[in-house]
């Protein structure tokens, strides 16, 4: 089950195992990130996605909602997603 992960389903609320859905301004930040131009939000969302993976490994069988909430608690990344920062992939890095 390498890269599946037991979601809540959006629609009707039933866990199901699936890959995580790709995530724009996740794949900004490390655009910014690895090109050395990272926002103090990209931070917020390295130690956002750790406490994820923390909890997950954890408490096996948790959801990634579960596992989003604890995170929030301490790196609440939706709060501080920057707008309209689109990154450039096929520029210069």
């Amino acid at each position: 089950m390498h890269g599946l992960h037991p979601i809540e389903d959006y629609e009707t609320g039933q866990v199901v195992v699936r890959k995580f859905d790709a995530d724009a301004e996740i794949a900004d930040a490390w655009i910014r990130l690895r090109s050395g131009n990272a926002l103090p939000e990209d931070h917020v969302l390295l130690e956002h996605e750790l406490t994820e993976l923390s909890c997950l490994r954890e408490h096996p069988g948790a959801t990634y909602q579960e596992a989003h909430r604890v995170a929030n608690e301490n790196y609440n990344r939706q709060s501080r997603v920057p707008l309209n920062k689109r990154e450039d992939f096929e520029g210069e890095w």
